[in-house]
Order: structure tokens, then sequence, then C-alpha cells
């Protein structure tokens, strides 16, 4: 998803300062290891994280609740 799509999503106003925040903020969560980015400004969750939320077994917590450290340890 692109940072106005997940703008978008979470509710926030589209303006071009919110995109820029949130694009700095997924920016991060990439380097911490939790989002990837598939192409210039194209952001999803990794994929231990992405079961994680989706309550399927194999995510970082094994799949026992609440995300407690990063995917990359």
């Amino acid at each position: 998803m692109r940072a106005g799509q997940v703008a978008a999503a979470m509710g926030l106003a589209d303006s071009a300062a919110k995109r820029e925040g949130l694009r700095s903020k997924l920016k991060r969560l990439v380097e911490r290891g939790w989002a990837v980015e598939d192409g210039p400004g194209l952001f999803a969750l990794c994929g231990p994280v992405a079961r994680e939320i989706a309550g399927q077994p194999g995510g970082p917590a094994g799949g026992a609740g609440g995300i407690t450290s990063s995917p990359a340890g």
C-alpha cells in the first residue's frame, strides 16, 4: 500500500503533511523489520508480522497473542 492508502485506511486526512509523516514512520518500520518496501513507496507488512496479526501460528510470538518483539529479533 502507498502512504496515502494507509492514511485513508486509518481515517486520517488526505493531506501532503499527513502522507509525508506516515511515509517516514513506514520507512522506520522497514528499518526495524516490521514492514517491507516492495518498491518505491509501496509498503507491506513482513510475513511473520502479517501472520501474527491474522492470528495464524508461526509469527514472532508463535501466534500466542500480541506482538512482543520485532520479527528480526
